[in-house]
């Protein structure tokens, strides 16, 4: 009876070695699992940061670009309605020296 005893606590020692060895090995995992996780999340946030960065500078970019677009598109309009005024005024002035022409060649074979 008490070699049963002796010999059935040796396999409860053995026993309690091995769980004791799983749980060092588990304990290790859960540890390095928690090292990789606080990484990854401070690589998201510098991630995230830069992206913010990123999208900032391009909204930025953006904007100077629709306003220098505009500038150009109104300095466009302006210069077209300057070249149409001054068409309109040229060929009044062009008519006007014609019709001028025309009636100087008349009058002078009148007279």
């Amino acid at each position: 009876m008490h070699k049963d005893f002796e010999q059935r606590k040796q396999e409860l020692e053995k026993q309690k070695l091995d769980v004791l060895g799983q749980q060092f090995i588990l304990d290790s995992q859960l540890e390095c699992l928690k090292n990789q996780a606080k990484e990854l999340q401070a690589t998201k946030k510098e991630h995230d940061t830069n992206l913010g960065k990123q999208l900032f500078d391009m909204e930025k970019r953006v904007k100077d670009t629709a306003k220098a677009k505009f500038g150009i598109e109104n300095d466009l309009r302006a210069m077209v309605n300057s070249n149409e005024q001054e068409s309109a005024v040229n060929f009044s002035n062009k008519m006007t020296l014609d019709n001028n022409e025309q009636f100087g060649a008349l009058n002078s074979e009148r007279f």
